[in-house]
């Protein structure tokens, strides 16, 4: 990550993921997946990108799995995972 910046010229400084969730089409579903015990994408941090989201509730869902590290969540709970995508595609008709 440190080279970068000399190799690319890319400033990761510039990027800021809340601001580009903020401009996504409001009537685009999301299905935001979460972790309790996330020690690189914490469940605070989760939660603030989840509120920058620009679309109503009903197009947007947050599940943050209790006891769950990072990436482990549909393997953790393999049903409730398939359960929150079968909500997600039925958004998406």
């Amino acid at each position: 990550m440190f080279a970068l910046h000399p190799w690319s010229g890319f400033d990761l400084t510039e990027v800021a993921p809340a601001e580009v969730l903020a401009t996504l089409p409001h009537d685009l579903p999301m299905l935001v997946v979460g972790a309790g015990d996330d020690d690189r994408a914490p469940p605070e941090s989760v939660e603030r990108l989840f509120a920058r989201l620009p679309m109503p509730p009903p197009y947007k869902e947050l599940w943050i799995e209790p006891g769950s590290s990072h990436g482990q969540v549909f393997l953790d709970r393999p049903d409730a995972y398939a359960a929150a995508l079968g909500r997600l595609l039925e958004r998406l008709r």
